[in-house]
C-alpha cells in the first residue's frame, strides 16, 4: 500500500469513529473512496459500479442507505475532520492547541 493510501485508511478510520455505529463504517469507507475516484458522475450507482464490480445492485444500496437514509451526524464527522485538521496544522506551524 502507497503511503497516500495509508494516509486516507487512517484518515478514514479516524472519521469513521465519529458515525454512531460499526455497521456505518464501510459504507463510510466506500462512501469516501467513491469520492476520491476518478469517474465523472459522484453519485452513489457510479460509485457502486466502480467500487465493486461483481456487487453494483448490492453495493449502491449499500451506499444509498448510507447517505440517504442512516442516522449518523455530519456535524460529528465536520467536528472529527476540524480536530484532525486544527492538530495537524498546529504541529506543523510549531503551536500548542489550548
Amino acid at each position: 500500500m502507497g503511503a497516500s493510501t495509508e494516509r486516507f485508511a487512517d484518515y478514514v478510520s479516524l472519521m469513521a469513529q465519529s458515525l454512531g455505529h460499526a455497521d456505518r463504517v464501510e459504507p463510510f469507507r466506500g462512501y469516501c473512496t467513491g469520492l476520491m475516484l476518478p469517474v465523472k458522475r459522484k453519485s452513489v450507482e457510479p460509485m457502486a459500479a466502480h467500487l465493486s464490480p461483481n456487487r453494483v445492485r448490492s453495493e449502491h444500496q449499500r451506499l444509498h442507505h448510507f447517505v440517504a437514509d442512516a442516522p449518523w451526524s455530519d456535524e460529528a464527522v465536520l467536528d472529527a475532520v476540524r480536530s484532525y485538521t486544527l492538530e495537524r496544522i498546529s504541529r506543523r506551524a510549531g503551536c500548542r492547541r489550548r
